[in-house]
């Protein structure tokens, strides 16, 4: 997304993927976006959300190391290092996601229809 539309302030897309999460959670509390398209558009819309972050973090310390003169290894070394925190991240918010299904499931219960 970050190709389509750049967005000056680094944090933008990543409080775009915040709210659209923090909806998806109040969604299971209180169930308001009952059509199951609208839904396979919010996880594209996360996913898009969350790349868009990380490219423009990525640009930016980049270009922050360029201004600063360092040599390309510096840069590329401190570049290795954001993809193992990106890579956390994922694995944090992947066990959060678990967690919160597991929790659904104990205790929500199944809404029928009438």
């Amino acid at each position: 997304m970050s190709l389509f539309r750049a967005l000056p302030y680094l944090w933008t897309w990543a409080i775009l993927q915040s709210t659209v999460v923090g909806i998806g959670i109040a969604q299971l509390f209180f169930p308001f976006l009952t059509y199951f398209p609208i839904w396979l558009f919010f996880i594209f819309l996360i996913g898009g959300f969350e790349g868009a972050a990380v490219t423009n973090t990525n640009y930016k310390i980049a270009e922050d190391f360029r201004k600063k003169g360092k040599p390309e290894e510096v840069r590329a070394f401190a570049m290795s290092y954001s993809a193992l925190g990106n890579f956390s991240g994922d694995a944090i918010g992947g066990g959060i996601a678990i967690a919160i299904e597991k929790l659904s499931d104990r205790y929500l219960h199944v809404r029928a229809r009438a």
